[in-house]
């Protein structure tokens, strides 16, 4: 996927700018479908975890009236092409719960055809158990045998429903799946209570990949067992280390630094043994592990500078404004977004005094709109131009923050702001926070106009 420049209405567009979205709404009817065709087949969501179009998506097709039947037809391209299609899932989600039944069938569809179904299923629960009927129908045909559709409802849905808080007969096969994945669910939940009623000696020789946090967390409500995890946390299985570090983390236990740093160095397992070392540092005294943190900062050592990003992005001081404030144009340049948002957010936590040049260049150009959320807080912080440069825009961004800070600090008299404050107040699917605080904002300026 080739991102377009961030001056284009196109990068606009997939960058879920607000300026994007007025470009596109105020074309010709006809390029304003081909800019939301091209969005729409090119989203570079690069964390769907954190970044949100959905709300944004949803509007922009309505107010071209862009061909929802189309969108189903994009999503079928792009699941044949194996490219991950949940920001459109999420899309269709947001129009069905707008009433926009070419989105519940196009989610329909879905299911009976994806590998990966259980997205779409959920979209559906969520907009209401009414556009689940049928459901039993599609993939009760498409896994004709009980021991295949039992399985996939267990591995497609992360919290299976109850099937009759959605409207799916518990009787029928389906809702007979759906319950089996419940107790399975349930059976999960109950383990982790049987960890209490355990010995810590019994805990540390269970331990696994699975059960490791859930027992690290038991772990840490036994201080009196503090030497024994100590000596567990400097050696022997991973996950029995995992699991008492991240216990001596909790209790707050200065000598957890060094099994910690250890972990730093572990190669296998992925991100796991130096996601727990981070947090479980994290918990320490600031005075212990900032100095060192800002040391690793910069390291060559992949495990120590992803910990010393993660430490500062929660725990930054005064002091590191300038450290971060200087790596923020590599880190940017790189595109790399989990390395720029640690900086916006340490950032933040350091306190006024931001790169104001540098964090409007992250504003214009970045392709995270979660990055570009953090750098529209802190520019709405510091940046003495905020209100003209970018407030206004802000009012159609993709996130919700940065949509809160327009609402904050747009002019109420320049064109179409007031009229934006109303829309928002008004629109039921937008998030209730954000309505609250365009109801706020409109209501002071009318106190203050009387």
């Amino acid at each position: 996927m080739k991102l377009a420049q961030p001056k284009s209405l196109l990068g606009q567009l997939q960058r879920g700018r607000g300026v994007g979205f007025i470009g596109c709404i105020e074309l010709p009817r006809r390029r304003a479908h081909a800019l939301v065709a091209k969005t729409l087949r090119e989203d570079p969501w690069p964390n769907l975890y954190q970044e949100t179009r959905a709300h944004y998506y949803a509007q922009l097709i309505l107010r071209t009236r862009f061909d929802i039947g189309h969108v189903g037809g994009i999503l079928r391209g792009l699941s044949k092409r194996s490219v991950d299609p949940d920001y459109l899932i999420d899309t269709l989600g947001a129009l069905a719960k707008r009433g926009e039944g070419e989105a519940v069938e196009a989610l329909k569809a879905h299911l009976a055809t994806a590998t990966a179904w259980g997205p779409a299923f959920k979209q559906l629960e969520a907009a209401g158990k009414k556009l689940l009927t049928g459901v039993e129908t599609i993939l009760e045909a498409r896994y004709p045998k009980d021991d295949d559709l039992f399985k996939q409802v267990g591995l497609m849905l992360y919290s299976p429903p109850e099937p009759w808080k959605v409207g799916i007969d518990p009787e029928s096969r389906l809702g007979r799946a759906l319950s089996h994945a419940v107790q399975q669910t349930r059976r999960s939940r109950d383990r982790a209570a049987e960890f209490e009623t355990m010995s810590t000696e019994a805990l540390l020789a269970s331990v696994e990949g699975s059960t490791y946090s859930d027992i690290g967390r038991t772990l840490a409500a036994r201080r009196a067992d503090a030497d024994r995890l100590l000596e567990a946390s400097h050696s022997g299985p991973i996950y029995r280390r995992l699991a008492s570090v991240q216990a001596l983390g909790k209790q707050k236990d200065p000598r957890t630094l060094e099994p910690a740093t250890a972990l730093l160095d572990v190669e296998k397992h992925g991100r796991t043994p130096q996601i727990v070392a981070a947090f479980a540092l994290i918990d320490l005294p600031g005075d212990l592990v900032l100095p060192r943190a800002r040391r690793w900062f910069r390291s060559h050592k992949p495990g120590h500078r992803y910990a010393g990003h993660t430490i500062l992005s929660l725990c930054a001081t005064a002091e590191d404004a300038a450290l971060l404030g200087s790596e923020l144009p590599a880190a940017h340049r790189q595109t790399d977004t989990d390395r720029l948002t640690d900086i916006l957010e340490g950032l933040q936590r350091a306190g006024k005094g931001a790169p104001v040049a540098r964090l409007r260049g992250v504003y214009a150009q970045t392709h995270s709109s979660y990055a570009r959320m953090l750098a529209v807080e802190l520019l709405a912080r510091d940046d003495e131009r905020f209100r003209e440069m970018f407030a206004i825009e802000c009012l159609w961004d993709c996130e919700d923050r940065s949509r809160i800070a327009g609402i904050e600090h747009a002019p109420i008299s320049a064109p179409g702001v007031r009229e934006r404050l109303n829309e928002i107040s008004a629109d039921r699917f937008e998030e209730r926070h954000v309505r609250d605080a365009a109801g706020r904002r409109h209501a002071e300026q009318a106190c203050t106009s009387r």
